[in-house]
């Protein structure tokens, strides 16, 4: 590599560090600053010297091109220690290659590299995320983003990051650190194309603190799902309502694109059982995707419980007259949730008319999800297994149903009152 390393100088005519030539002291022929061919062939008469060598760098990993790399040092010991560093990182697999990319054209890349790789609703939301990212972060080399510019985003997210809405002018823990995780997948991709030779979003102080996440949890209590009173006040409120049946399949535990989805050839009247296998799910709030359940547990088959299947048999009845009524007019699709000329409600205009009949029945509003969690905190207080729960709920893991749907209060705690009633009496 020594017989490599070329002597740099200051040239008198345009003052740019150039080679000379093998006669001493007299530059090679090279051009000024625009591109125009340089007169001066004489150093800055004691000027700086400097070394420059060029070293083989690998191949891009995205064109496969050989990349050399142009090394300038002060001195001659300088100059071979970073071509011995350079080296290494080559064996190793650690060196990164020269790259001007953004930190939007990282992120454009990666969303591109993930279409066709993730459902189309995922991909919707990378989109909204990437948006966000790149409106703060998407100017800056990727080479040049550091932890500190990862916290700073972080930090604006959670306190200013809100565009729509009225809670607040921060965005969501969970919401931010989706994001977060959509920035380090992205800088592992830099790290496979070797434009970085670490993930700065990684760092030990870039994910949310527990201080930071304690605190979001007391300003945004869970809301309390309705009991058992108000469930039946809500029923008794609405059993006149023509989809009665589809309320009472989102109080039987169903998610509102499950309850949207559903068909009537999914309905066994004869046996009893609701086979639970399609959603229908809003894209960007304007676009409905119709799709099979996510998992595996998300499919399932269930006992209809006897009112849910009188209300069902009602409602098809319905149906079948509007379909007569309404003749050629009538869009016969099959879906239990859907108007009187037989369109499918999607999730949007199910919560509007949900939230409707709340406000019509006199009680508080809760999210059709609070409706399934009162469900199912309902049956875990009459003592039903964990395992039934979440099979009913259409979870993969128990402990899933517990933590995020079964709510304490007084009744979950009965059992071990009773207990205690016996424990604690005075009586013999």
């Amino acid at each position: 590599m020594a017989s490599n390393i070329k002597r740099v100088l200051k040239c008198s005519g345009c003052e740019r560090m150039t080679s000379e030539s093998a006669t001493k002291d007299v530059l090679v022929s090279h051009s000024a600053k625009g591109g125009k061919k340089c007169p001066s062939t004489k150093p800055v008469k004691g000027g700086p010297v400097r070394y420059r060598t060029v070293v083989d760098a690998g191949r891009d990993p995205a064109t496969g091109k050989r990349i050399q790399k142009t090394i300038t040092a002060d001195t001659q010991k300088d100059l071979k220690s970073e071509v011995a560093r350079l080296t290494v990182a080559k064996d190793d697999g650690t060196a990164v290659v020269p790259s001007k990319m953004t930190v939007e054209g990282l992120l454009t890349k990666w969303l591109d590299r993930m279409k066709g790789r993730v459902e189309e609703g995922t991909y919707a939301k990378y989109e909204t995320m990437t948006g966000r990212l790149t409106g703060r972060l998407g100017a800056l080399l990727v080479k040049e983003l550091t932890s500190t510019h990862v916290e700073d985003f972080r930090d604006y997210m959670l306190t200013e990051g809100r565009v729509h809405g009225r809670q607040g002018p921060g965005l969501s823990v969970g919401f931010v650190d989706e994001m977060l995780t959509v920035l380090r997948r992205s800088l592992n991709y830099a790290m496979e194309l070797k434009i970085v030779s670490m993930n700065v979003a990684k760092g030990e102080f870039t994910s949310i603190a527990s201080t930071v996440r304690k605190q979001y949890e007391e300003d945004h209590e869970s809301e309390e799902p309705w009991d058992e009173k108000e469930v039946k006040a809500f029923l008794r409120g609405i059993r006149n309502e023509r989809l009665f049946a589809s309320f009472l399949l989102s109080l039987m535990g169903l998610r509102p694109a499950e309850v949207c989805g559903l068909k009537w050839d999914a309905v066994d009247f004869e046996n009893g059982i609701l086979s639970v296998h399609s959603t229908r799910t809003m894209v960007r709030s304007t676009k409905v995707l119709e799709k099979r359940t996510k998992t595996d547990a998300g499919k399932r088959r269930l006992l209809i419980p006897l009112p849910v299947l009188a209300a069902l048999a009602a409602l098809r009845a319905v149906q079948e007259a509007e379909k007569v009524t309404a003749g050629s007019a009538y869009a016969d699709k099959g879906y239990v949730t859907a108007t009187g000329l037989g369109e499918p409600l999607n999730t949007q205009q199910y919560r509007r008319l949900a939230y409707r009949l709340m406000k019509s029945t006199g009680l508080r509003q809760v999210r059709l999800y609070s409706a399934r969690s009162a469900t199912l905190t309902l049956l875990a207080n009459a003592g039903v297994p964990d395992q039934v729960l979440a099979d009913w709920a259409g979870h993969t893991s128990a402990a899933t149903t517990r933590k995020h749907y079964v709510k304490k209060n007084p009744q979950t705690l009965g059992a071990a009152r009773e207990v205690l009633d016996k424990v604690l009496s005075l009586e013999p």
